[in-house]
């Protein structure tokens, strides 16, 4: 029997339910195959200042996951081991925390908080988020301290959405260090009425944290900056994409909602899903002053129910869940246009699950799948790759006898900083000047630049190198980019060639041709593929040119004069000489009527004759 026209009474029914109780590493991409590189290295570097330090460096600390029914998973080991004794049971919220070595600190599904033994910590109950929000909490280290963090929660659409935005305060070295609710902190009111999203977004400074959420009934982004000294209580609010509104529900018409919102690793795009709309949207995100603009609606009938979102690692890649259809697409957002980022949508997988929902990026690179009561998640082991080679696996990791529900933790995606993938061509021409960047740009970050072979290289700040290939054979270009977090590389392999250019084809004209003695014209290059130019004036000043355009060549006697321009490029040259292209006169007849209108000017020298007579004009 297909029971899945019971899906929106299952949510439902799972949303009303109460329940009771890095290593540092470095990413070096090779984009071709191996080959042999000759010539000593040649290094430059980008002026950029000294990032300061900040304490959540170590990427470890997302390095423990609990989720679902009592899942659990350790990315201290690789592949991910199984961990055992979680105590939360959630649909959907959940987050957890570890420590600089990877060690488990505490975890919360918006309502309870779990310390590192798995038992509740003594105040850490009665938070006003709920077990079935999309994200319904998200933990967030206080910048500059070893022992403060915030936990952010948020409201169920089936309560009505009453309690809004909140913050609740953990501090570690309560509780003989396994840390408990600081007083007078819990639910901490900032916002109402929001939907079900919630993440986080380093600021440019690289110390700072903006919290983001959206407002409900509205199409506002509400981002809070989160620093040293404290939490910004009024937030930087952003106008801009779809009205979240509607989307039916059994007490309340607020379906919408519900799904997720995440920013890209290097803080410069978000994207979020409307559940009932069958839409995602992307936007441009300025981590320095909190703004989001420039909205791409990526809808489509074929993303009914969208509910999960996650960036590759490298921000080109948007990946997106539809829950009831169980499809996971891929979106090229390197595509170019608005347009073509639409279209580039493809279909990555069919899951082999009842219903899948959220995406999350891991400490080991790849996005991971949650999928409904199942006891494996699905996940993308290259999500960097365009289309399916992004290698999507179904039953990638095992979770033992626990099992997945809709969420996975909510980390903020400035844990996974991503490597700077080097963009530009794997396969120049010699001589060719060519311009490579960086696709995944650090405002903080320091940029040194590396050629191997026989090249010229240039270093252009922030993060740009030009290269000339003096020859023809194997080049390697390599990028590091050091923040205050690790250091990550890129390396392109880069194969020359002596490129076969078509041969030039010469052609010209002039702004004038007919001249009194003593006058003057340019001339213009209508030449196809030519790089180079030799221009010969005959009985002008001057006599030779190789400028492209010449201008102001002058004719100082009477005569009729020839033009010739030699057009040439790497592959040869072409000749084209005019015999009789412009002609000087001391007299120069006008032979038939010219017509000007007012406040128009007309140049004459000489004698001219008119219905009255001869006038002589100097």
């Amino acid at each position: 029997m297909n029971l899945t026209f019971l899906l929106p009474f299952l949510l439902f029914w799972f949303k009303t339910l109460e329940e009771t109780n890095t290593t540092l590493y470095d990413l070096e991409c090779n984009h071709s195959n191996d080959c042999p590189i000759e010539g000593e290295p040649v290094i430059d570097n980008t002026s950029a200042n000294t990032p300061e330090i900040d304490d959540e460096c170590n990427e470890k600390m997302t390095n423990i996951w609990c989720f679902g029914g009592y899942a659990g998973l350790d990315f201290n080991n690789e592949p991910p081991s199984i961990l055992i004794g979680s105590s939360m049971a959630s649909y959907e919220s959940c987050a957890s925390i570890a420590d600089s070595n990877g060690n488990l600190l505490f975890y919360s599904d918006g309502i309870s908080v779990w310390d590192s033994n798995h038992d509740q910590m003594p105040n850490g109950f009665g938070l006003m988020g709920h077990s079935s929000t999309t994200q319904g909490s998200l933990i967030i280290k206080q910048p500059n301290s070893e022992n403060i963090f915030y936990i952010f929660t948020l409201d169920d659409l089936t309560t009505g959405l009453v309690n809004g935005l909140r913050y609740t305060m953990i501090d570690m070295n309560l509780n003989g260090g396994l840390g408990d609710v600081i007083a007078g902190t819990k639910n901490t009111f900032l916002h109402h009425p929001c939907t079900e999203k919630l993440t986080a977004v380093r600021h440019c400074n690289n110390i700072d944290i903006w919290v983001v959420a959206h407002e409900w009934e509205s199409n506002a982004f509400l981002a809070y900056l989160l620093t040293s000294s404290g939490l910004t209580t009024t937030p930087v609010v952003s106008n801009v994409g779809t009205i979240h509104i509607g989307g039916g529900g059994f007490m309340y018409d607020n379906w919408n909602a519900e799904g997720y919102l995440t920013a890209s690793p290097d803080g410069n795009r978000l994207a979020l899903a409307i559940t009932k709309m069958d839409r995602f949207e992307v936007f441009d995100f300025d981590n320095t002053t909190g703004m989001v603009t420039n909205p791409i609606v990526l809808q489509s009938p074929d993303y009914y129910y969208s509910y999960g979102v996650a960036f590759s690692p490298d921000a080109t890649k948007l990946y997106a869940t539809s829950l009831w259809n169980r499809t996971l697409y891929q979106f090229d957002l390197s595509a170019g246009t608005a347009t073509d980022i639409v279209n580039s949508a493809t279909l990555i997988a069919t899951a082999n699950a009842q219903y899948i929902g959220a995406l999350q990026l891991a400490p080991d690179g790849k996005i991971y799948l949650s999928k409904y009561n199942e006891n494996f998640l699905a996940a993308i082991g290259n999500p960097n790759a365009l289309g399916t080679a992004c290698n999507y696996a179904e039953n990638a990791v095992s979770l033992g006898t626990a099992y997945a529900q809709f969420g996975l933790p909510n980390f903020a995606p400035y844990h996974f900083d991503p490597s700077p993938n080097i963009t530009g061509n794997l396969a120049p021409c010699t001589l060719e000047t060519q311009q490579y960047g960086v696709s995944a740009l650090s405002c903080e970050a320091i940029y040194e630049w590396q050629l191997l072979g026989d090249g010229t290289l240039t270093v252009l700040p922030p993060a740009e190198a030009i290269v000339t290939y003096n020859s023809a054979g194997a080049y390697m270009l390599i990028v590091t980019q050091t923040t205050d977090c690790q250091v990550l590389s890129d390396t392109l392999q880069i194969v020359a060639t002596a490129c076969s250019s078509p041969l030039p084809t010469a052609d010209f004209t002039a702004a004038v041709t007919s001249l009194c003695i003593g006058g003057c014209t340019d001339f213009v290059d209508l030449s196809q593929n030519a790089t180079a130019w030799q221009w010969t004036f005959e009985g002008a000043i001057p006599a030779t040119s190789t400028d492209q355009d010449p201008a102001n060549i002058c004719y100082p006697q009477a005569g009729v004069y020839a033009v010739q321009l030699i057009a040439s490029n790497g592959a040869g040259s072409d000749t084209l000489a005019l015999t009789a292209f412009v002609e000087t006169s001391a007299t120069f007849m006008v032979e038939q009527s010219t017509q000007i209108c007012t406040g128009d000017s007309l140049w004459l020298q000489g004698q001219y004759q008119h219905q009255t007579g001869t006038t002589t004009i100097r």
